[in-house]
């Protein structure tokens, strides 16, 4: 089965950097729809060099492969592919030497969803109703809680809050986390892309609501907005996918169903079923017609005069009587 997609984009500066570090992005590849949220880190050209070599290459990466490969298997060697580029760039202009950045990526194909994230940007799920986080940050704050030292509810409070344990242009060849196993979509799921701009000023209860009560493009907005209008200490970006629709070729005979039920298909349909017992009844008898003419037609010789004669077996009453 196949699914209709809709999705919306929105990246903003913030109210405090100026320049845009983060990117995102939507490709279409061979194995499906993918897309990508990166925030760089350098500061200024650097970080936002480092995002977009960051989607290039994971991108460049599954349009190289075949519908059929390994998604997981793709899923590393993209991440591996930018954290060298990242690297490659960073030694040739030393201004921007410290670049990196962090990568989250969602490949929907078919029926199916499967991510893959580096750094402390996220993804969620929204289905029936309730919100998941998919990826677990890299970051310091999370290795805190991670231990017990740190509650949940005080991340937002450390003062080391931004500091984060792995991303691509690391020197330490940092790996991505990749789902082996893929989820299995469902009509009206809904993901959610973000950097850390986001999540630091709207909780994940808000998130919940306007991505599932908006479509994408107005909830990306929404979204943005909300936390630009709390601070936007930092670049802003969502994107939104949702499951609108099926592609299934079922969906025909359900919609055709569905059109039975209607008060006007009634009508079409006994107008049309009257017409095949006229045209029937028309029909027979336009044959009936022909086979009375064939059965009374007289046998004329093909070596004899055309002018009217009696039947071969008929006889005459008159001069001939019957006894």
């Amino acid at each position: 089965m196949k699914f209709k997609l809709e999705s919306g984009i929105c990246t903003d500066v913030g109210q405090i950097r100026k320049v845009n570090e983060d990117f995102a992005g939507v490709y279409k590849v061979p194995q499906g729809e993918l897309y990508i949220v990166c925030d760089g880190m350098g500061g200024y050209a650097g970080g936002k060099i480092a995002a977009a070599i960051a989607a290039e290459s994971i991108s460049t990466v599954f349009n190289n492969h075949l519908p059929g490969d390994y998604i997981p298997d793709i899923f590393f060697e993209a991440y591996q592919t930018g954290n060298l580029a990242i690297k490659h760039a960073a030694e040739i202009d030393p201004d921007i030497s410290h670049m990196g950045s962090t990568a989250v990526a969602l490949l929907i194909s078919d029926d199916k969803a499967y991510i893959a994230n580096i750094g402390d940007s996220r993804i969620y799920l929204i289905r029936n109703g309730s919100l998941v986080q998919l990826t677990k940050d890299h970051s310091l704050v999370q290795s805190l809680v991670d231990l017990g030292v740190l509650r949940k509810s005080r991340v937002s409070e450390h003062p080391q809050k931004n500091v984060i344990t792995r991303s691509l242009g690391s020197n330490k060849g940092d790996l991505p986390d990749v789902f082996d196993v893929p989820i299995d979509l469902l009509l009206s799921d809904t993901f959610v892309l973000c950097t850390d701009g986001l999540t630091q000023n709207v909780e994940d209860a808000e998130i919940e609501e306007i991505a599932s009560q908006k479509s994408p493009a107005d909830a990306v907005y929404i979204l943005v907005d909300w936390a630009n209008q709390r601070g936007g200490q930092d670049n802003i970006t969502a994107l939104v996918v949702k499951v609108v629709d099926t592609l299934d070729d079922n969906k025909n005979y359900a919609n055709f169903f569905g059109f039975l039920k209607e008060k006007k298909a009634h009508l079409i349909i006994t107008f049309i079923v009257i017409s095949l017992i006229l045209v029937f009844f028309g029909l027979n008898r336009y044959f009936a017609c022909q086979e009375n003419k064939k059965n009374t037609d007289y046998f004329i010789p093909n070596n004899e005069s055309s002018e009217f004669k009696k039947p071969i077996h008929a006889f005459d009453t008159v001069n001939q009587p019957y006894s």
